[in-house]
């Protein structure tokens, strides 16, 4: 499902994920966040922010060639 509904972060943002993906049979749904263009202070707060949400089955892919700056992935970002 392509734009599914917004999810409350608790401080009064919202989160916007990209897809929601759902198994045909199950019905297990897991939301799935595309990161763009991205600095590693931005990423961190990203994924602070979604870390304190616990949303439990989020995936959140992230292209390192998108960096915007020549800077590694920060420390915390799984990939």
């Amino acid at each position: 499902m392509r734009e599914p509904e917004p999810v409350p972060l608790g401080d009064g943002r919202l989160l916007f994920p990209d897809f929601a993906l759902v198994h045909r049979s199950s019905g297990r749904r897991v939301l799935l966040e595309l990161v763009g263009f991205w600095t590693a202070r931005y990423l961190l707060d990203k994924l602070d922010r979604l870390r304190e949400a616990r949303l439990g089955s989020l995936f959140v892919c992230v292209d390192e060639r998108r960096a915007c700056r020549d800077e590694a992935m920060p420390e915390g970002a799984e990939v």
